[in-house]
Protein backbone atom coordinates (compact mmCIF):
# COMPACT_ATOMS: atom_id res chain seq x y z
CA UNK A 1 0.00 0.00 0.00
CA UNK A 2 1.50 3.54 -1.12
CA UNK A 3 1.99 5.87 2.06
CA UNK A 4 0.75 9.05 1.58
CA UNK A 5 2.90 12.06 1.13
CA UNK A 6 2.34 14.49 4.03
CA UNK A 7 3.04 18.01 2.96
CA UNK A 8 4.03 20.91 5.55
CA UNK A 9 0.28 21.88 5.44
CA UNK A 10 -1.16 18.71 6.19
CA UNK A 11 1.23 17.88 8.70
CA UNK A 12 0.54 21.42 10.38
CA UNK A 13 -3.42 19.93 10.08
CA UNK A 14 -2.97 16.76 12.30
CA UNK A 15 -5.17 17.73 15.90
CA UNK A 16 -3.84 17.36 18.76
CA UNK A 17 -5.26 15.25 20.95
CA UNK A 18 -4.32 14.92 24.93
CA UNK A 19 -1.94 17.34 24.49
CA UNK A 20 -0.41 15.24 21.47
CA UNK A 21 -0.45 15.09 17.94
CA UNK A 22 -1.65 11.70 16.49
CA UNK A 23 0.11 10.87 13.53
CA UNK A 24 -1.00 8.24 11.17
CA UNK A 25 1.26 6.27 9.52
CA UNK A 26 2.03 7.92 6.46
CA UNK A 27 5.80 9.49 4.48
CA UNK A 28 7.07 12.69 6.44
CA UNK A 29 10.08 12.92 4.29
CA UNK A 30 8.82 16.34 3.59
CA UNK A 31 8.95 17.75 7.10
CA UNK A 32 12.12 18.53 8.50
CA UNK A 33 11.73 19.91 11.57
CA UNK A 34 8.49 18.50 13.88
CA UNK A 35 7.64 19.87 17.24
CA UNK A 36 7.58 18.04 20.60
CA UNK A 37 4.34 15.77 21.46
CA UNK A 38 4.22 13.70 18.44
CA UNK A 39 2.85 9.99 18.15
CA UNK A 40 3.50 8.24 14.66
CA UNK A 41 1.88 5.20 13.77
CA UNK A 42 3.54 2.07 12.81
CA UNK A 43 5.93 2.38 9.76
CA UNK A 44 6.22 5.93 9.42
CA UNK A 45 8.70 7.25 7.03
CA UNK A 46 11.30 10.01 7.13
CA UNK A 47 13.55 12.07 5.33
CA UNK A 48 17.11 13.48 6.00
CA UNK A 49 18.49 16.10 8.54
CA UNK A 50 15.08 15.90 10.70
CA UNK A 51 14.36 17.87 13.75
CA UNK A 52 12.31 16.12 16.44
CA UNK A 53 11.53 17.88 19.53
CA UNK A 54 11.02 16.38 23.09
CA UNK A 55 8.35 13.32 23.56
CA UNK A 56 8.32 12.22 20.12
CA UNK A 57 6.84 8.63 20.00
CA UNK A 58 7.37 6.23 17.44
CA UNK A 59 6.03 2.97 17.02
CA UNK A 60 6.94 -0.50 14.85
CA UNK A 61 8.48 -0.32 11.81
CA UNK A 62 9.47 3.83 11.21
CA UNK A 63 12.41 4.57 9.06
CA UNK A 64 15.00 7.92 9.49
CA UNK A 65 17.14 9.22 7.02
CA UNK A 66 21.15 10.46 7.83
CA UNK A 67 21.27 13.30 10.75
CA UNK A 68 18.47 13.23 12.25
CA UNK A 69 18.05 14.62 15.69
CA UNK A 70 15.89 13.72 18.60
CA UNK A 71 15.42 15.28 21.62
CA UNK A 72 14.77 14.35 25.30
CA UNK A 73 12.85 10.74 26.21
CA UNK A 74 11.77 10.18 22.75
CA UNK A 75 10.45 6.29 22.66
CA UNK A 76 11.24 3.71 19.82
CA UNK A 77 8.68 0.29 19.11
CA UNK A 78 10.66 -2.67 17.52
CA UNK A 79 12.03 -2.25 14.18
CA UNK A 80 12.86 1.13 14.10
CA UNK A 81 15.75 1.91 11.20
CA UNK A 82 17.99 5.06 11.74
CA UNK A 83 20.57 6.44 9.41
CA UNK A 84 23.87 7.43 9.74
CA UNK A 85 24.83 10.79 12.08
CA UNK A 86 21.88 10.72 14.12
CA UNK A 87 21.83 11.88 17.68
CA UNK A 88 19.40 10.81 20.51
CA UNK A 89 18.46 13.24 24.07
CA UNK A 90 20.41 16.19 21.69
CA UNK A 91 18.70 18.97 24.07
CA UNK A 92 18.89 17.67 27.43
CA UNK A 93 20.21 14.84 29.74
CA UNK A 94 16.82 12.80 29.39
CA UNK A 95 16.31 9.27 28.36
CA UNK A 96 15.48 7.80 24.84
CA UNK A 97 14.29 4.27 24.61
CA UNK A 98 14.23 2.05 22.28
CA UNK A 99 12.61 -1.27 21.49
CA UNK A 100 14.28 -4.24 20.45
CA UNK A 101 15.49 -4.91 16.66
CA UNK A 102 16.13 -1.48 16.22
CA UNK A 103 18.80 -0.59 13.50
CA UNK A 104 21.37 2.05 13.88
CA UNK A 105 23.62 3.39 11.19
CA UNK A 106 27.51 4.58 11.61
CA UNK A 107 28.37 7.78 13.68
CA UNK A 108 25.42 8.28 15.83
CA UNK A 109 25.67 9.84 19.38
CA UNK A 110 23.61 9.05 22.61
CA UNK A 111 23.12 11.07 25.14
CA UNK A 112 23.30 10.02 29.30
CA UNK A 113 21.18 7.32 30.23
CA UNK A 114 18.94 6.07 27.08
CA UNK A 115 17.79 2.44 27.01
CA UNK A 116 18.10 0.36 24.65
CA UNK A 117 16.07 -3.37 24.40
CA UNK A 118 17.70 -6.76 22.93
CA UNK A 119 18.79 -6.94 19.71
CA UNK A 120 19.55 -3.76 18.79
CA UNK A 121 22.01 -3.29 16.06
CA UNK A 122 24.37 -0.51 15.92
CA UNK A 123 27.32 0.89 12.98
CA UNK A 124 30.33 1.91 13.34
CA UNK A 125 32.15 4.63 15.16
CA UNK A 126 28.74 5.80 17.28
CA UNK A 127 29.27 7.24 20.96
CA UNK A 128 27.04 6.25 23.69
CA UNK A 129 26.35 8.82 26.88
CA UNK A 130 27.03 7.80 30.80
CA UNK A 131 25.01 5.14 32.56
CA UNK A 132 23.21 4.18 28.91
CA UNK A 133 21.81 0.34 29.24
CA UNK A 134 21.74 -2.02 27.02
CA UNK A 135 19.48 -5.89 26.96
CA UNK A 136 20.63 -9.02 25.49
CA UNK A 137 22.57 -9.75 22.34
CA UNK A 138 22.95 -5.94 20.77
CA UNK A 139 25.73 -5.75 18.51
CA UNK A 140 28.38 -2.74 17.89
CA UNK A 141 30.36 -2.26 15.10
CA UNK A 142 33.99 -0.94 15.11
CA UNK A 143 35.28 2.19 16.97
CA UNK A 144 32.42 2.92 19.29
CA UNK A 145 32.94 4.34 21.99
CA UNK A 146 31.23 4.04 25.91
CA UNK A 147 30.85 6.37 28.95
CA UNK A 148 30.78 5.71 32.72
CA UNK A 149 28.15 3.43 34.02
CA UNK A 150 26.93 1.43 30.81
CA UNK A 151 25.83 -2.02 31.43
CA UNK A 152 26.06 -5.04 28.75
CA UNK A 153 24.22 -8.12 28.80
CA UNK A 154 25.35 -11.02 25.82
CA UNK A 155 26.54 -8.11 23.56
CA UNK A 156 28.94 -8.21 20.72
CA UNK A 157 31.75 -5.64 20.00
CA UNK A 158 33.50 -5.44 16.82
CA UNK A 159 37.39 -4.59 16.99
CA UNK A 160 38.44 -1.14 18.60
CA UNK A 161 35.69 -0.31 21.06
CA UNK A 162 36.55 2.11 23.95
CA UNK A 163 35.14 1.98 26.99
CA UNK A 164 35.82 4.30 29.50
CA UNK A 165 34.95 4.51 33.17
CA UNK A 166 33.31 1.88 35.50
CA UNK A 167 31.67 -0.01 33.09
CA UNK A 168 30.06 -3.74 33.31
CA UNK A 169 29.51 -6.53 31.32
CA UNK A 170 27.56 -10.15 32.09
CA UNK A 171 26.66 -12.96 30.74
CA UNK A 172 29.41 -13.47 27.86
CA UNK A 173 29.67 -10.76 26.04
CA UNK A 174 32.20 -10.90 22.85
CA UNK A 175 35.05 -8.74 21.91
CA UNK A 176 37.01 -8.15 18.84
CA UNK A 177 40.55 -7.46 18.83
CA UNK A 178 41.92 -4.15 19.88
CA UNK A 179 39.06 -3.35 22.48
CA UNK A 180 40.24 -0.87 24.93
CA UNK A 181 39.09 -1.02 28.33
CA UNK A 182 39.44 1.52 31.39
CA UNK A 183 40.69 0.43 35.12
CA UNK A 184 37.07 0.27 36.36
CA UNK A 185 35.75 -2.32 33.79
CA UNK A 186 33.68 -5.21 35.36
CA UNK A 187 33.26 -8.53 33.19
CA UNK A 188 30.90 -10.62 35.04
CA UNK A 189 30.57 -14.69 33.49
CA UNK A 190 33.32 -15.46 30.98
CA UNK A 191 33.74 -12.86 28.27
CA UNK A 192 35.29 -14.19 24.78
CA UNK A 193 38.11 -12.17 22.65
CA UNK A 194 39.14 -12.63 19.11
CA UNK A 195 42.39 -10.92 19.81
CA UNK A 196 44.51 -9.10 21.55
CA UNK A 197 42.97 -5.88 23.64
CA UNK A 198 44.26 -3.28 26.17
CA UNK A 199 42.81 -3.16 29.91
CA UNK A 200 44.80 0.10 30.88
CA UNK A 201 48.40 -0.26 29.23
CA UNK A 202 48.20 -3.95 29.36
CA UNK A 203 47.59 -6.14 26.12
CA UNK A 204 45.77 -9.11 26.95
CA UNK A 205 43.83 -12.24 25.19
CA UNK A 206 41.61 -13.32 27.67
CA UNK A 207 40.09 -12.65 30.87
CA UNK A 208 37.89 -14.57 33.56
CA UNK A 209 36.35 -13.15 36.66
CA UNK A 210 35.06 -14.14 40.53
CA UNK A 211 33.15 -12.75 43.35
CA UNK A 212 35.02 -12.16 45.79
CA UNK A 213 34.47 -15.11 48.89
CA UNK A 214 32.21 -12.94 50.83
CA UNK A 215 30.56 -10.18 48.63
CA UNK A 216 30.51 -9.56 44.64
CA UNK A 217 32.06 -6.37 45.38
CA UNK A 218 35.29 -7.54 45.92
CA UNK A 219 35.79 -9.36 42.64
CA UNK A 220 38.76 -10.77 41.69
CA UNK A 221 39.46 -10.24 37.76
CA UNK A 222 42.47 -12.17 36.13
CA UNK A 223 44.09 -11.10 32.97
CA UNK A 224 45.95 -13.45 30.59
CA UNK A 225 48.59 -11.02 29.19
CA UNK A 226 49.43 -11.30 25.92
CA UNK A 227 53.51 -11.84 27.08
CA UNK A 228 51.92 -14.78 28.71
CA UNK A 229 51.61 -13.07 31.83
CA UNK A 230 48.40 -13.20 34.71
CA UNK A 231 47.56 -9.52 36.10
CA UNK A 232 44.94 -9.25 38.67
CA UNK A 233 42.78 -6.39 39.44
CA UNK A 234 41.08 -6.37 42.89
CA UNK A 235 39.38 -4.26 45.04
CA UNK A 236 41.72 -0.97 43.51
CA UNK A 237 44.53 -3.35 43.55
CA UNK A 238 46.29 -4.08 39.64
CA UNK A 239 49.60 -5.60 39.31
CA UNK A 240 50.75 -9.18 39.31
CA UNK A 241 50.25 -12.29 41.05
CA UNK A 242 53.09 -12.14 43.16
CA UNK A 243 52.26 -8.69 44.28
CA UNK A 244 48.71 -9.27 44.45
CA UNK A 245 49.45 -12.09 46.67
CA UNK A 246 51.30 -9.78 49.23
CA UNK A 247 48.35 -7.65 49.26
CA UNK A 248 45.37 -9.85 49.86
CA UNK A 249 47.65 -11.54 52.57
CA UNK A 250 47.67 -8.20 54.09
CA UNK A 251 43.64 -7.57 54.07
CA UNK A 252 42.72 -11.17 55.04
CA UNK A 253 43.20 -14.09 57.08
CA UNK A 254 41.92 -17.39 57.65
CA UNK A 255 39.61 -18.77 55.40
CA UNK A 256 38.86 -15.93 53.27
CA UNK A 257 42.83 -15.71 52.05
CA UNK A 258 42.43 -19.29 51.16
CA UNK A 259 39.45 -19.09 49.24
CA UNK A 260 41.17 -16.22 47.29
CA UNK A 261 44.54 -18.03 46.89
CA UNK A 262 42.93 -20.79 45.18
CA UNK A 263 41.61 -19.08 42.89
CA UNK A 264 45.12 -18.56 41.26
CA UNK A 265 45.17 -22.29 40.38
CA UNK A 266 41.43 -22.13 39.01
CA UNK A 267 42.69 -19.10 36.81
CA UNK A 268 45.54 -20.54 35.62
CA UNK A 269 42.89 -23.98 34.39
CA UNK A 270 40.96 -21.39 32.29
CA UNK A 271 44.05 -19.90 30.12
CA UNK A 272 45.45 -23.27 29.74
CA UNK A 273 49.11 -22.64 32.13
CA UNK A 274 50.51 -24.91 34.32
Amino acid sequence: MELTKYTQEMFDNIPITEHFKLCPTGDYSAIKKIPGYCKFDNNCIFGIDCNFGDLCSFNKGCEFGDKCKFGGCCKFESGCKFGNECGFGEKYTSVCKCDVDCIYGYLCGFQPSCRFESKCIFGEKCVFGVCCGFKEECKFGEDCHFFDGCVFNTCNFKESCNFKGYIRFFNHCKFGKECVFSLYCEFRNRCYFDGACKFSEFEFTNIVSYDGPESPIQRVQFFHLSNGEIFVQWCGFCGSVNDWVDEVSKECHGSKLENYLDLIPTAKAQFCID
